[in-house]
């Protein structure tokens, strides 16, 4: 994708591009603003893997996935690539703003290429995520009494598994066929680990996840709104067991939307700020100080989406928001009230 050449490419040091075009000076060097960068994606994605953390546990332990509906398993896959996430960009927080990261990873071409896939895999698996989530959401909305008995548990479970298979097999097609372009032996980019045919095709393929995710929202909009329009005619007829579950369907597709605008939300800044950088340097324009300096300090919004997500579950569902104080007051009994210790004095013999 676009967004991630730019990514890799404008992570990568300063003073590599400067050293391939010495008397054309592109990139000024914001070498300064690094540790800023670090420290403010460091805060979020600490934060973030806190929030999955505990709502993973909490909902584990109050068995909501087991008995829960199948939706919750989407949601909880959409956690775990979410704590994914987090722990795969710790490498590459080191290999492009730390000094020692950097010199490591010179001329590393597998270590590169490693931290390439991983990057783009765990990235492609939280989209799949709010796919799956999205086509489940519609299912219910749209056909509910073919929901109730075709979306079960072993499905989802299959979905989930198909989709982690085939971003793993669609990024690890590069360990088996990938240049290595020696131009670029000085920084970790992707693109001298892909041939344009591949580029294409993963530019191709997440762009219609994407767009996939934004016109099944938009349809389940559309009859989300049909439906509140007939409120009044649900309420006159006594089906009250098919209305609350209606409005339990809803709560979830609200969260949905909320999940789906904290994604592009939070992904689209950065997109469109590398998408500028990326197309000054094939134009071989300089690039302005300030973008690149708006280029690092935005990419804690990449990440903000994995402290969003926990929240809108505990926000949307009540059996979250139990399970997660129910959670933290158990611990603070077994921490206040511990039982005394009896010891019992043995007669001597």
């Amino acid at each position: 994708m676009s967004s991630t050449e730019a990514h890799t490419e404008m992570s990568s040091t300063d003073h590599s591009w400067t050293e391939e075009l010495p008397k054309v000076n592109l990139i000024p060097s914001t070498k300064h603003w690094n540790k800023w960068a670090v420290l403010h994606v460091e805060i979020v994605c600490f934060v973030g893997f806190v929030l999955n953390l505990i709502t993973l546990l909490a909902c584990w332990r109050a068995s909501i996935l087991k008995n829960g509906k199948p939706v919750h398993l989407f949601i909880f896959n959409i956690m775990l690539t979410d704590i994914l996430t987090i722990i795969v960009v710790q490498p590459w927080l080191a290999f492009y703003f730390i000094d020692d990261g950097i010199t490591y990873i010179k001329g590393d071409e597998w270590g590169c290429l490693s931290a390439v896939v991983i990057a783009i895999f765990a990235l492609e698996t939280s989209y799949y995520g709010v796919l799956l989530l999205t086509v489940e959401r519609f299912i219910a909305i749209a056909f509910p009494l073919q929901h109730m008995h075709r979306v079960t548990k072993t499905v989802c479970k299959t979905a989930i598994a198909v989709s982690w298979a085939v971003v793993f097999v669609k990024n690890g097609v590069l360990y088996v066929c990938h240049p290595y372009d020696s131009e670029f032996k000085s920084g970790c980019v992707p693109r001298a680990y892909m041939y344009a045919g591949y580029v294409n095709a993963h530019n191709a393929h997440l762009y219609t996840v994407l767009a996939l995710i934004t016109v099944i929202n938009v349809m389940i909009a559309g009859i989300v709104i049909g439906m509140t329009k007939n409120r009044a005619a649900l309420r006159s007829n006594n089906e009250d067991m098919k209305n609350a579950r209606r409005r339990g369907e809803l709560k979830m597709v609200k969260m949905l939307f909320c999940v789906v605008i904290a994604l592009f939300f939070t992904w689209m800044p950065f997109n469109v700020v590398s998408n500028i950088v990326t197309r000054q340097r094939l134009l071989g324009r300089p690039i302005d100080y300030n973008i690149m300096v708006a280029t690092l300090m935005i990419r804690g919004f990449n990440f903000l989406g994995a402290v969003a997500d926990p929240l809108l579950y505990i926000w949307q569902n009540p059996g979250c928001r139990k399970a997660v104080a129910k959670l933290f007051v158990r611990r603070s009994n077994n921490t206040l009230t511990q039982p005394p210790t009896i010891s019992a004095s043995v007669p001597p013999n």
